[in-house]
């Protein structure tokens, strides 16, 4: 299992944060449990190395949001370690950096501070 956090630091950055995450992840199968202070996404991933499915996690915490914080964790896990592969090809990771990759451009699109 991998996983990173990521703080978001801005004015009124709720809104549109909050509907990146949801449209990177909108997907029929995926499972949304939302609760005061934010929302869960839980979803699988095919690893195609692995031949398996990865669960993918994504935490949205607003519960600061009025002092322009917002702190999202994502969590990857379940790709095994296969025989031959193992952790050379980083299924979890690929799943983390993507997400992260997204985030950055968004980011730095909207003028929003980003720590890890």
């Amino acid at each position: 299992m991998h996983y990173k956090t990521f703080t978001l630091k801005g004015q009124n950055i709720l809104e549109p944060v909050s509907d990146l995450v949801r449209r990177h992840y909108d997907d029929e199968e995926s499972y949304v449990s939302e609760y005061i202070g934010g929302f869960l996404i839980v979803y699988e991933d095919y690893s195609f190395l692995n031949s398996n499915q990865l669960m993918v996690c994504i935490r949205f915490d607003s519960t600061e949001s009025e002092k322009g914080v917002i702190t999202i964790e994502v969590i990857a896990g379940g790709a095994g370690r296969g025989v031959l592969f193992g952790d050379i090809f980083g299924s979890e990771n690929r799943r983390i950096n993507d997400f992260e990759d997204r985030l950055a451009n968004f980011c730095r699109e909207k003028n929003i501070t980003l720590e890890e």
